[in-house]
């Protein structure tokens, strides 16, 4: 049986709460809307968005939970 092999960060005690209380089903994800009004550059948003990502780990951040783990670890996915 091959095991996998996960570099990660435990979670801190605030996601521990949200994550065993969405396991619950007691907390529902967070939703944004966003108007815009005029000419929209697809081009430049893009590009603006990615570097948001490359810029701020949180938002590379994914949350694996592996079988027989009770809580999932963070992992920051490589900037590109």
């Amino acid at each position: 049986m091959a095991t996998a092999t996960v570099q990660g960060f435990y979670l801190s005690a605030q996601q521990k709460q949200v994550w065993q209380a969405q396991r619950e089903s007691r907390v529902q994800p967070s939703q944004c809307v966003l108007s815009l009004e005029g000419t929209l550059d697809v081009p430049r948003l893009r590009a603006a968005v990615e570097r948001l990502v490359r810029r701020y780990e949180v938002l590379r951040t994914d949350f694996v939970c592996l079988p027989g783990m009770a809580l999932p670890l963070q992992v920051i996915l490589a900037e590109g």
